[in-house]
């Protein structure tokens, strides 16, 4: 900031200017004082020495203000330096930002997919193991009867049978259990993701430049 460099040089040659002339203005406002510059002291209420104290109350006011203008623009470059500094940083940060919302974003929308993928296996899995189930009760229920004298055989295909849809129900009800964990372990990631994805949206849109 070299503007702001040659200020702080021009305030500081002020001080010294005005400290200078304060010294002055007491020196001849006060007559017992030493003699400053070679002037020899003169009553207070002398007119010679008049023309001479409205002189330098003039310098030092207009240096006073010459100061006071040099400090306000100073401030002022130091305030939007500070906001350009600020506004820097905002939009480096919102720049990081932009492809991790993107990369949440979608690995969002593929877990909304994967839930409902998982969902329609699920239903599946239900229904064959409400028909597996069913099957097994059904079998149950119906033994060969006495009334029709069935053979060895036959009473020994209906263990086998019985055996066989018991196995293939535990299948099912074990294929159920699978893919209805996967489903809400699917879900809870799935919750996970938005929280993440939408924390990041927000700050995304507030760090946002105004300009894009």
């Amino acid at each position: 900031m070299e503007t702001f460099s040659t200020m702080t040089a021009e305030i500081s040659f002020l001080r010294e200017s005005l400290e200078t002339a304060k010294r002055e203005l007491a020196e001849l406002e006060n007559p017992t004082a030493e003699p400053f510059n070679g002037w020899k002291g003169f009553g207070r209420t002398s007119l010679a020495r008049v023309p001479d104290l409205k002189v330098l109350r003039e310098r030092i006011a207009l240096t006073q203000c010459k100061i006071d203008d040099l400090t306000a623009t100073q401030n002022e470059l130091l305030e939007r330096e500070w906001k350009r500094e600020k506004d820097s940083e905002r939009r480096e940060q919102w720049k990081k930002l932009v492809p991790i919302c993107r990369e949440l974003k979608e690995k969002d929308y593929a877990q909304q997919l994967l839930v409902l993928e998982l969902r329609g296996k699920r239903e599946t899995a239900e229904k064959k193991r409400h028909a597996a189930t069913a099957a097994v009760s059904n079998h149950a229920a119906n033994p060969p009867s006495w009334d029709s004298y069935p053979s060895e055989s036959e009473i020994e295909q209906y263990r086998l049978d019985g055996i066989e849809l018991e196995e293939a129900r535990v299948r099912a009800v074990a294929a159920y259990g699978k893919v209805d964990k996967a489903h809400e372990q699917a879900i809870r990631d799935l919750v996970v993701l938005r929280q993440k994805f939408e924390s990041a949206a927000h700050q995304e849109k507030h760090l946002r430049p105004s300009d894009v």
